[in-house]
């Protein structure tokens, strides 16, 4: 019984080295054994045999392909008929296999070998790090052979697309919920692309990139993978393709994902959007045009590069505010004694001692402006008044100069809408008459003398219309003053443009 325990021992002692040279095997990158739910009884020989195929590895991996082979030869041997495990059988198959294809390019060889593999432990993968496109190519069609029919996803095929725009494909799993579900495509002969669809509803989704919507044709497929990363449903497979056309013109209702819209033809890094089109940047827009708000749009007229000239002609009312004991200019000191004793010379004329209320006096209005930069301009102005007490020039002459500042977006643009604020000054006269009041002894009254010197200030808007045309409006706040007087000027006025 002590020999039979020792027996015992030595035996518990040798499966778990082997268990610890085959998780050592994994850390190194090479092939692993992947992980199921049933685990497999491990033979008395397959640690030494884990040693084979550790050289065999290194072998391959330094180009010597004899010594691969030669050291798998070695490691059956070792198995013998019933030596090691199925997961390690496998191993060794799929060693066999991944020399066959990736070194001597036999993929028949390799079909055999993988095939073997996938019959001894169906769980058995390669390690991504010995991996290509061609060996899983191989690998996948060995695994549908060795597990026969399979679940069919629900799928409506792609029959067209339209160049450069993206192939929606969509599939249903059914009842079958599988952990992850893969699309791989390609144009023509060559190595496939893969990628891993998205959950979408009852279903899975994912869309080939307008990149690859190229040619004439796309060939494609979908496999849907369980818990244990094992292929257990498919639509269509390497063997069994499923074809788009490639055209220029649909002839068939856009394809789309559930829920969304079909996906838009891709832009060409050379194609260029006309007026209306989308973009992030002028250059992808036409020549001559601008990107706005992420839209190719016509840009306004250019800057002018030297001062902008206007000429404006109009007219309007002034609204005067007077009040108290104004002088006037029809009248005369009765006695000199007493600045007070004034009283009207002019016949039909009125002077009001005491006066109080608004005052309406019409007027012309002349100017010309000069934009010394985009946004500011300085102006000369003469506000005439036709009715005016003929005391002096100034009595009916108002000159003016202003600094404009336009506040819209294009400044002083020569078409298009033009806003400005501004402040001045000027040197001359606003009379405006008196008001009347009942029992004066004649219908007209006076014109009040306001000083001579001003300030004013405010706001314009005028559009300008092409080839030079604009009309616009203005209110002027004045300030006359030594003998104060305040006045509103409302004015309306067109004007010409030019260089």
């Amino acid at each position: 019984m002590p020999q039979a325990s020792a027996s015992l021992a030595s035996e518990n002692s040798v499966d778990r080295t082997s268990r610890l040279l085959t998780l050592s095997f994994f850390a190194l990158g090479s092939l692993a054994l992947s992980a199921t739910a049933h685990a497999q009884v491990a033979g008395p020989n397959d640690a030494r045999a884990t040693e084979g195929l550790r050289a065999a590895i290194e072998a391959y991996q330094n180009l010597d392909l004899d010594g691969a082979n030669a050291r798998i030869r070695d490691a059956r041997r070792r198995c013998g008929r019933s030596g090691c495990s199925a997961s390690v059988l496998a191993q060794l198959s799929l060693m066999e296999g991944v020399i066959a294809v990736g070194g001597r390019n036999e993929p028949d060889a390799g079909l055999r070998f993988f095939t073997d593999a996938t019959r001894a432990d169906p769980s058995a993968t390669i390690d991504p790090t010995l991996i290509t496109p061609e060996i899983s190519a191989v690998l996948s069609r060995a695994r549908r052979q060795a597990r026969g029919n399979v679940e069919q996803l629900l799928h409506e095929p792609v029959i067209e697309q339209v160049a450069r725009t993206p192939v929606p494909i969509a599939v249903e799993t059914g009842a079958f919920g599988p952990a992850r579900v893969e699309l791989a495509w390609r144009a023509g002969p060559g190595n496939w692309t893969r990628v891993r669809m998205e959950r979408l509803g009852r279903g899975w989704g994912a869309e080939i990139p307008c990149e690859s919507v190229r040619g004439s044709s796309l060939e494609y497929f979908v496999t849907a993978f369980d818990e244990r990363d094992l292929p257990a449903a498919e639509a269509g497979n390497e063997d069994t393709v499923f074809r788009i056309n490639i055209v220029t013109t649909r002839t068939r209702p856009a394809p789309a994902l559930p829920g969304r819209l079909p996906p838009e033809v891709c832009r060409d890094a050379n194609e260029r959007s006309s007026v209306g089109g989308s973009c992030t940047a002028d250059a992808q827009c036409e020549d001559g045009l601008r990107c706005t708000d992420s839209t190719c749009t016509v840009p306004p007229p250019p800057r002018p590069t030297t001062p902008l000239l206007a000429l404006e002609l109009g007219g309007g009312l002034g609204l005067v505010s007077v009040g108290g004991n104004p002088a006037y200019a029809e009248a005369t000191l009765a006695m000199p004694s007493d600045p007070m004793s004034a009283s009207c010379t002019m016949a039909q004329v009125s002077c009001p001692a005491e006066t109080s209320g608004l005052a309406v006096t019409p007027y012309l209005w002349f100017s010309a402006r000069a934009q010394f930069a985009q946004r500011f301009a300085v102006s000369a102005g003469l506000r005439f008044q036709p009715d005016a007490a003929p005391r002096t020039t100034l009595s009916s002459a108002l000159i003016s100069l202003r600094f404009l500042y336009a506040f819209t977006r294009d400044g002083f643009s020569r078409t298009g809408p033009i806003g400005a604020l501004y402040a001045g000054t000027a040197i001359g006269q606003i009379s405006p008459r008196a008001p009347g009041y009942e029992g004066q002894p004649f219908p007209a009254t006076g014109h009040v003398i306001t000083g001579l010197n001003n300030a004013n200030f405010g706001a314009r808007f005028e559009y300008g219309f092409g080839p030079g045309l604009r009309v616009g409006g203005d209110l002027a706040l004045q300030f006359m003053f030594p003998r104060f007087v305040f006045a509103a000027d409302i004015t309306a006025f067109f004007g010409i443009a030019f260089l």
